[in-house]
């Protein structure tokens, strides 16, 4: 009691340096990101002027964007006729020109970007292997091997449905989470206008069997859509909540990520009460059910209370691109780290300080970087050059298939890739986009922020590439020296995982046989065939050899013992042939230093 008396004020005196300390690191994060700001607001007066009426320009704008409706793609394409025929129109002289684009901060192209980006261009239901066909993806994986994630890091990735069988590919030992793409909502009464093949898909029991775990993603594109949804006049929430789990207990699947883009900003308190009421249903219904939501580069409306969405919310992952993209006047880095001189001053480390200084945990915030890139015609190949038109977006793969081997240009202070060129008529194009270079230059950026993760959007955009995949295993692995020597978790905690999933729910038999052969084929297949061999013949070989019965079942049960142990990764086949080796070793040494001992007897 004494003891407990005394540390009372040590306790005491603890707390309050954490709470000093927490003061410090919030303190540091809006110095950090004071600092970006502060060249910016070092312009002459003039230029304040140009930018408070560019502001209010831009506040009129969103609410004609919130009076609208946005369903469509054809506001995009009017935003950059009229970008265009204003460039040509424009007098000012280069450099005052080029400045300009530098400072301008349109937010309302932005958010339509950022849902575009997401939108499959190519139209109708298919099956996922028809997917596949279309598509033309490849089922090789990308990168072979198991591997162990770090315990501390998250690697999250969207497959989005019309990637079809694409997750052949996958290397689920280097993802943490992956989210179906995904549950397209009905605002008017919660129910879906599609989940594809969710229901059938088999990306979901191979996840599982390697510890991914599987979110279904939920849907909902402009400021009508999610004021309709918001309102709740249907009790359309309740209906998607009582949807939702049910086909996360339908799938076995472990939580739902929340993508729901254009929130009106008079919706902020309706959607946190939402996302509070959704993950209150989730987890009285399974406890270990996850809830992730996705986040824009920048709050543009000042939607998201994250004060009080952090304690219901696991993960927020932030859209790490489309600073340029579809709608932009110039062509630029799609996902830019840095500004400098001639970029738009928000950039992805811009984007992540400002909602650490909101106060998102750095344990739950996931940095989401672009697997894909985008093509303009412009006007110059060099940089910044205005668009004159927007070629479209293009996947991992359909870039390294245009480029072919012609050497990558690289933008020092963005970290992006680019690569320009002269068409058949003369137009000059630009692509700009994410390589194995510029991926490690994020994430040293999470590393540096001490973010819990990074993302992708999309799996399967760089089908057949090993790159993202390679830079995972380097960055978010257990390294071979660290890893247990002589025994590895790889494919044993995938059959275990399977095990356990066959219990709680046998249905997975039914979805994913081919698993159950597996095991079986290797415990039972190879031990049955070396018994029926030896019952078959075991009266000749006991002759030939000129040993005893037992030793050969001695000798087969190492063997087979030694190809189980390979089969499910306990050793590797060199520690097998090691140990056999041993055996008949120290056999035939016992055997020759007790030779001597044995007596002969002459039997009558």
């Amino acid at each position: 009691m004494l003891f407990l008396v005394a540390s009372l004020p040590m306790y005491a005196q603890e707390q309050k340096e954490e709470k000093e300390e927490e003061k410090k690191e919030q303190k540091g994060l809006k110095v950090m990101l004071q600092d970006y700001v502060k060249q910016f607001n070092e312009e002459p007066p003039a230029e304040e002027e140009k930018a408070s009426s560019k502001e209010q320009k831009e506040a009129e704008e969103e609410k004609a964007a919130e009076a609208s409706t946005d369903s469509t793609n054809t506001a995009p394409e009017d935003a950059v006729l009229v970008e265009e025929s204003v460039a040509e129109e424009d007098s000012i002289a280069l450099a005052i020109e080029a400045l300009e684009q530098k400072a301008f901060i349109d937010t309302l192209q932005m958010k339509n970007r950022l849902r575009e980006v997401k939108k499959n261009k190519i139209k109708g239901d298919f099956t996922e292997s028809e997917w596949q066909k279309k598509m033309n993806l490849v089922s090789n994986k990308s990168l072979e091997g198991n591997y162990d994630l770090l315990d501390n890091v998250e690697v999250f990735g969207w497959h989005p449905y019309w990637m079809g069988k694409g997750y052949d590919s996958y290397n689920f030992s280097l993802l943490s989470t992956i989210a179906y793409f995904s549950y397209e909502l009905n605002p008017v009464d919660g129910s879906y206008y599609s989940i594809h093949d969710w229901e059938t898909t088999a990306l979901i029991d191979s996840a599982h069997l390697h510890n991914c775990k599987v979110l279904l993603t939920v849907t909902n594109f402009g400021y009508n859509n999610n004021r309709t949804f918001l309102k709740n006049r249907n009790e359309q929430q309740q209906a998607l909540i009582n949807k939702l789990v049910t086909l996360l207990f339908q799938r076995n699947a472990d939580g739902v990520n929340i993508d729901f883009e254009n929130i009106p900003k008079e919706q902020r308190q309706n959607f946190t009460n939402f996302i509070i009421d959704l993950s209150n249903s989730l987890r009285k219904s399974n406890p270990k059910f996850k809830i992730s939501l996705t986040i824009p580069p920048k709050d543009f409306n000042g939607v998201f209370d994250i004060q009080s969405l952090t304690p219901y919310v696991d993960q927020f992952i932030v859209m790490g691109y489309e600073f340029y993209g579809q709608n932009s006047a110039i062509a630029g880095p799609v996902a830019p780290i840095e500004s400098g001189d001639f970029w738009w001053e928000f950039n992805i480390e811009r984007s992540v300080l400002e909602y650490k200084v909101d106060g998102i945990p750095s344990d739950k915030l996931i940095l989401a970087s672009p697997l894909y890139g985008a093509e303009w015609i412009t006007e110059d190949l060099t940089y910044p050059s205005k668009a004159s038109h927007f070629v479209g977006y293009l996947t991992k793969k359909q870039i390294d298939g245009k480029i072919g081997g012609i050497p990558v240009q690289r933008e020092a202070l963005s970290g992006s890739a680019f690569h320009v060129y002269r068409d058949e008529w003369g137009r000059y194009h630009q692509i700009w986009f994410e390589d194995s270079v510029t991926l490690q230059k994020k994430i040293d950026l999470i590393k540096k922020h001490e973010l819990k993760g990074i993302g992708f959007w999309a799996l399967g955009f760089d089908n057949g590439n090993p790159e993202m995949w390679i830079k995972v295993k380097d960055n978010f692995t257990v390294l071979p020296e660290n890893a247990p020597s002589g025994f590895s978790m790889g494919k044993t905690r995938r059959y275990i995982n399977y095990a356990l999933r066959i219990i709680s729910n046998p249905k997975t038999i039914l979805t994913n046989p081919s698993m159950l052969m597996y095991m079986f084929g290797g415990v039972m297949g190879v031990n049955s065939c070396f018994i029926i061999f030896f019952l078959s013949f075991r009266y000749r070989l006991t002759k030939l050899m000129k040993v005893a019965s037992s030793t050969l079942i001695l000798v087969f049960t190492i063997i087979g013992l030694g190809i189980f142990m390979i089969t499910y990764d306990f050793v590797s086949a060199k520690e097998v042939i090691l140990m056999i080796c041993g055996i008949l070793l120290g056999g035939l040494a016992l055997f020759f230093l007790s030779y001597r001992f044995f007596i002969k007897k002459e039997l009558p």
